[in-house]
């Protein structure tokens, strides 16, 4: 099957947002279907019953943040289709989260102001439920704190190495 360039549409995140942080996740396990590089990922999707290839470009600039979707697939997409897809890009991504009310908050706890400087912009796309009760200090950010610790600890492994966490998942 041959995809072509069918459509391109531009999704504005509320900032502040970090395209790398949020489109590349080292805490997923790599599948051969998506691509990463700085400020671009290539992704194919089965949505609607539609087989498509998406890349996804960084087009922020300073304080505007900006993605650029570009959609592929055998024939053209109407266009409720593509504003279906852009919503749905929105939601899996979480693009439209305002993080500064986390961020102000975040700034008073010591662990959390560090790792919020390292991952700033960052947008969460997995819940991590299991430690949601140890983070129970965090009040109604728990989740939003979790998720940004677990974030450090894979990005550190990507450079340092985690040893107790690569026997955990048995790397």
């Amino acid at each position: 099957m041959k995809l072509r360039l069918v459509a391109k549409f531009k999704i504005t995140p509320k900032d502040p947002f970090n395209f790398d942080f949020s489109f590349y996740k080292p805490d997923h396990f790599p599948t051969p279907d998506t691509e990463w590089v700085n400020g671009k990922r290539w992704q194919t999707m089965l949505w609607k019953g539609r087989k498509l290839g998406l890349v996804f470009e960084d087009r922020s600039k300073e304080k505007f943040p900006a993605v650029l979707v570009n959609v592929f697939h055998v024939t053209g997409l109407h266009k409720k289709f593509l504003s279906d897809l852009k919503e749905e890009i929105v939601w899996r991504f979480n693009l439209n989260l305002n993080l500064l009310d986390f961020y102000r908050f975040a700034q008073k706890d010591h662990l959390l102001r560090h790792v919020i400087q390292k991952l700033w912009g960052l947008r969460p796309m997995i819940p991590v439920s299991k430690m949601l009760d140890y983070f129970g200090k965090w009040g109604k950010w728990k989740a939003l704190a979790v998720h940004y610790v677990w974030e450090e600890i894979w990005w550190k492994r990507k450079s340092e190495g985690v040893p107790w966490l690569e026997k955990l998942i048995r790397l």
